[in-house]
């Protein structure tokens, strides 16, 4: 009943609009309403951003229940431990809910990444192809620019923002005299971390010639090898989705493009001497 009271609370707000500051009260002012018809929402609010794992292990007891809900977590690339609750409250708030469905873009992912290119044109931005970052440049503790492989400087006007991983985006930032403290802490600190495990993606196009493929309905399907066994085992849950059963446009005739990820616990070591092709 919890977590009920608190997903309902999710339809009222955008999971865009959920942080984990003070400056939540502004972004989540159109959620009034239901607080005001809601108010035990107050009480658990705190639970909306701490980590899903405190409530799963006080109140779930069901070995089934809790896999089951780390499987849900699969969408965050955690379970449990280590997913917000707010993620979760919006998975499970929409998930059995009859229109749901496998949200696609018409075209393919391409588009999305079309259409945040022409947002970011629009708007005076730039998208430069074969611009490999070497460094990204500190002065006085900032950072003020990138340089490129090829030698070139891009100076930031207010910031750089790096959408690499904290462990990839440690590496370009080399030490400096003078630095202050804290960033040679962080940069420590990400350098030492131990590698986890990860969503595993596979994007496969395969020759459909004479395959019928007319008994899948629902091209999305979700898998688990053992419900005995940890979600986060390698290769127990596998997830995989035919976009092309829908969207003809894809791929030419007679092929499908088949999209299969894991768990997020998925190792990397199995795959790295893989080649490509084999």
């Amino acid at each position: 009943n919890r977590l009920k009271t608190l997903g309902g609370s999710t339809t009222a707000v955008a999971l865009l609009n959920l942080r984990q500051d003070v400056g939540f009260l502004a972004t989540t002012a159109g959620s009034l309403p239901f607080v005001l018809t809601h108010p035990d929402v107050f009480t658990d609010l705190p639970l909306t951003f701490d980590d899903l794992s405190k409530t799963t292990e006080e109140y779930i007891t069901v070995p089934f229940l809790k896999n089951f809900i780390d499987t849900m977590c699969i969408f965050c690339g955690f379970p449990a431990k280590g997913a917000m609750t707010a993620h979760l409250l919006y998975i499970l708030e929409r998930f059995f809910e009859e229109t749901a469905a496998f949200s696609v873009p018409i075209g393919g992912t391409c588009e999305l990444g079309n259409t945040l290119q022409r947002g970011l044109e629009k708007f005076g931005g730039k998208l430069q192809l074969n611009a490999h970052v070497d460094e990204i440049l500190i002065e006085d503790g900032r950072a003020v620019g990138v340089r490129l492989k090829n030698g070139s400087v891009i100076k930031a006007k207010k910031a750089v923002v790096s959408n690499a991983t904290p462990f990839d985006t440690v590496k370009l930032m080399p030490a400096t005299e003078g630095e202050p403290k804290g960033l040679t802490k962080w940069r420590d600190e990400m350098g030492t971390l131990p590698r986890h495990g990860a969503i595993s993606h596979l994007f496969l196009a395969i020759d459909a010639e004479g395959l019928d493929l007319s008994h899948i309905q629902d091209p999305a399907h979700l898998i688990v090898q053992d419900w005995d066994r940890s979600l986060q085992d390698s290769q127990n849950l596998c997830s995989f989705f035919i976009p092309s059963i829908l969207d003809k446009t894809l791929c030419p005739e007679g092929k499908h493009v088949i999209h299969v990820y894991s768990s997020g616990g998925e190792p990397y070591e199995p795959w790295e001497k893989l080649t490509p092709g084999s």
